[in-house]
């Protein structure tokens, strides 16, 4: 017997990644807060619910992408929400960048419910178009079992799977990447205003640096892309770094951790966020480090 699949969340995310799903053949159930987003998989012949108690009374298998952990607890565990109305056997594919113990959290609530539910976390890389494209690469946690489960919907939204370990450390691996982007992205962007002011040839140090012990992923493509061309209109948003940023700054006080460069980092990003809003390209942190430099030369001139 075929099995339904219900889709949760149809952002610039989530909307490509269930077409793909519904190109691909599949029984598909969407559901979204906004009702004009489901029109198109209602055209196209997909079934639409009214709530999410209505999607997880009809789904075998339920995908979900929302913005925040908060939006993953409402779902899954509201008394509407997708465990207390969930189809016997059931799994639950979680593709949320979030933090590893909120998918922990909801297991164990499933748990206590008695219910027999499997999870899999898959928080995926690779944007808008990777999403479109069915390349994501796909950051995959939880048994064995239930991710050989998941793997016919995964393969179709992304090219690679990266098994990262059990439930939740898909989400954790997840974020520290971004961290690290993010941090790394911080790094280039005074990397780069410092040779404009000393006169260096970015072309020159770009080659040089690439080859040597301080290249980076962002050095190599983001730099010419974003912070060489002052566009920053297309890409990953400043805004979803910025978040992402912010889940490792929770994740390290929830474990009495201290992580000085990620609050500094942080810091910067939520300054460029006030500065340029959260739509503008990530890489915008550039313009940031340039605006800083400018005002600390103006107090210094005043002083």
């Amino acid at each position: 017997m075929k099995k339904t699949v219900g889709f949760i969340g149809l952002g610039r995310m989530g909307t490509p990644m269930a077409m793909r799903l519904l190109n691909a053949g599949h029984s598909l159930c969407v559901f979204d807060i906004i009702p004009d987003a489901m029109k198109p998989f209602e055209e196209k012949g997909a079934d639409t619910a009214s709530s999410i108690k209505e999607l997880a009374s009809k789904a075998d298998v339920i995908i979900t992408i929302v913005p925040a952990d908060k939006h993953i607890y409402d779902i899954y565990t509201g008394s509407d929400g997708i465990i207390d109305n969930a189809k016997e056997g059931l799994l639950c594919i979680e593709m949320t960048s979030a933090m590893g113990i909120t998918l922990k959290k909801i297991k164990q609530y499933a748990e206590e419910k008695a219910k027999n539910i499997s999870f899999v976390d898959a928080p995926v890389s690779g944007g808008v178009d990777g999403a479109s494209n069915g390349t994501l690469t796909i950051m995959v946690g939880g048994e064995d079992k239930d991710i050989e489960s998941a793997k016919p919907y995964l393969e179709i939204l992304g090219s690679k799977l990266l098994y990262s370990g059990k439930l939740g450390d898909g989400k954790s691996v997840k974020m520290i990447n971004q961290m690290l982007n993010a941090l790394n992205t911080a790094a280039a962007a005074e990397a780069m205003y410092l040779a404009k002011e000393l006169g260096i040839d970015t072309s020159i140090l770009l080659d040089i640096v690439n080859n040597s012990s301080g290249g980076s992923w962002v050095m190599k493509n983001n730099v010419p892309k974003f912070m060489l061309t002052g566009n920053y209109d297309s890409g990953f948003k400043l805004g979803l770094m910025t978040k992402d940023l912010r889940l490792s700054a929770s994740e390290a006080d929830s474990n009495n951790l201290d992580l000085p460069l990620v609050k500094q980092a942080l810091k910067e990003y939520e300054e460029a966020i006030a500065m340029m809003g959260e739509n503008v390209n990530y890489n915008s942190v550039f313009e940031w480090v340039k605006n800083h430099n400018k005002r600390e030369e103006n107090k210094n001139e005043g002083n």
